[in-house]
């Protein structure tokens, strides 16, 4: 299934790119409360961001698996090498123990998962996807495909907002939420932060609804960024936002 939402995902983005010149057709399709420079300059943004991202996407495909080949265990950007699964994805299959691992030769770290290695969340979240096997080379591979060039896209302003660093306005609810049924978390928001230091913008648009029998649809583009971060100091894990796309598949409220 991961594969499938990828592999739909680049096919998405291939139709974005070749769309790019009817760049004027993408910005009505946003709520028309925003106003209509922001949906504008969002659309604009977000286009010319998607052709760098789909080169490295196959990229990504391509390198994976010496990025595994060559994964060493090691210690993350704030200091993690191992920890526990949660009792929760234990109970479900996790293997009990994460690692992080991650290759150290330098024209592959971007291709890295920045925080969390090659064997999935430290929460054992991955490890319970695929039943405790997540060192299995199918199962990294899984992996990668699910966070492409990620180490890339968290560590580069081009591809990622430091909102720390910005102030935010936002228009639409301000929280969401796809972990309960509740309508009061479901909606739509979108969001631009303005970088103090550098003056960029970064824009990203979320929407997710009830499904019904225990599921949501969920759709975002742009940037991670949220109504309530501008009322909030991110902690040293969490300072960037990185540029995502995601498509409005069903998914189980968890």
């Amino acid at each position: 299934m991961e594969v499938i939402v990828m592999l739909m995902t680049i096919v998405f983005i291939v139709l974005a790119v070749a769309l790019l010149s009817v760049r004027s057709v993408w910005w009505r399709l946003l709520p028309k409360s925003i106003p209509k420079e922001y949906r504008i300059s969002a659309v604009e943004q977000w286009l010319s961001i998607l052709p760098m991202l789909f080169v490295h996407y196959i990229i990504n495909i391509i390198v994976a698996p010496f990025v595994i080949w060559t994964g060493k265990n090691t210690t993350n950007f704030v200091g993690e090498v191992s920890q526990l699964h949660d009792q929760k994805y234990m109970d479900e299959g996790a293997s009990g123990v994460w690692r992080y691992r991650a290759t150290d030769v330098k024209c592959l770290d971007g291709y890295n998962n920045y925080e969390d290695g090659l064997y999935g969340e430290p929460s054992g979240k991955h490890s319970a996807r695929c039943n405790g096997n997540e060192r299995t080379f199918w199962s990294q591979f899984k992996w990668l495909l699910r966070n492409p060039a990620n180490k890339l896209k968290r560590t580069s302003d081009k591809y990622a907002c430091f909102v720390n660093d910005c102030r935010l306005v936002h228009w639409g609810k301000d929280k969401l939420s796809d972990k309960t049924a509740s309508e009061d978390t479901k909606g739509w928001y979108f969001v631009c932060a303005v970088n103090t230091i550098t003056g960029k913008e970064y824009y990203c648009y979320r929407s997710v609804k009830n499904a019904g029998e225990g599921k949501v649809k969920q759709s975002f583009v742009g940037f991670k960024i949220k109504p309530e971060h501008d009322n909030e100091v991110q902690d040293d894990d969490d300072l960037d936002k990185a540029f995502s796309v995601r498509l409005p598949f069903k998914t189980s409220i968890d």
